[in-house]
C-alpha cells in the first residue's frame, strides 16, 4: 500500500507537469477536469501512503505480540531438586 501511494503521488506530479506544459503551450485542454484528477490522485496517494505506514506499524506490533509468552511465572513452588539443580 505504501508503494501504491508513492506511485499515485508520482503520477499526480507527472499530471501537474503536463498541466503546466499544456498551459504554457496554450494547448486546448479541459483544465478543470485535469485539475480535479491531479487533486484526486494526490489525495488518494497521500491517503495510501499513510495507510501503508499504519499497516507496517500494526504488523510490527503483531509480530512482537505473537512472539511473547502466554504468561510469565513470577514465583514457583517447585523445589530445585525437581527442576534438575542438585545444589541442595
Amino acid at each position: 500500500m505504501l508503494y501504491f501511494g508513492l506511485l499515485l503521488c508520482f503520477s499526480s506530479f507527472i499530471l501537474t507537469v503536463l498541466a503546466v506544459i499544456f498551459k504554457i503551450m496554450s494547448v486546448s485542454c479541459n483544465y478543470p477536469i485535469l485539475i480535479i484528477s491531479i487533486i484526486t490522485t494526490l489525495l488518494f496517494g497521500i491517503n495510501s501512503i499513510f495507510l501503508g505506514i499504519m499497516s507496517l506499524y500494526i504488523s510490527q506490533i503483531h509480530q512482537e505480540v505473537k512472539n511473547r509468552p502466554l504468561y510469565i511465572i513470577q514465583e514457583s513452588n517447585i523445589k530445585n531438586a525437581e527442576i534438575g539443580d542438585k545444589d541442595e
